[in-house]
C-alpha cells in the first residue's frame, strides 16, 4: 500500500514545492484533488486524504501551499551546445 514517502515523492517528482504534513510511514488509501490553483510561481492545493494509522481510517482535508516550477527549468540544447542569435534568425537579403 502507498505511504506517505510515496505520494511525497510523486509531489517532488512533479516539481511541486508541497508535502503530506503527516508521519512518513502512514499507510495512504486515498487522496484527492478538491481544488488545485496556480498563481505566477505557486501553487496551492485542497486535498482530500484518507490514512490508515493502526488499523483506523482517518480522513482530513489538507490544504497546502508550495513552489513550483510550471514551465520547467530552462536549459540548453540536449547536447549541451548553445545557439546564438545570428544562428537562430535568418539572414536578411538586401
Amino acid at each position: 500500500m502507498t505511504t506517505v514517502t510515496d505520494i511525497n515523492r510523486a509531489f517532488a517528482e512533479k516539481n511541486m514545492g508541497i508535502r503530506l504534513p503527516y508521519p512518513e510511514e502512514w499507510r495512504v488509501r486515498d487522496v484527492q484533488i478538491l481544488e488545485k490553483k496556480y498563481t505566477s510561481r505557486h501553487i496551492k492545493v485542497l486535498l482530500a486524504v484518507e490514512l490508515i494509522r493502526e488499523g483506523v481510517v482517518l480522513r482530513d482535508i489538507c490544504y497546502l501551499e508550495g513552489d513550483r516550477d510550471r514551465f520547467g527549468t530552462k536549459t540548453s540544447d540536449s547536447d549541451g551546445i548553445g545557439y546564438t542569435r545570428s544562428q537562430l534568425l535568418p539572414a536578411r537579403a538586401v
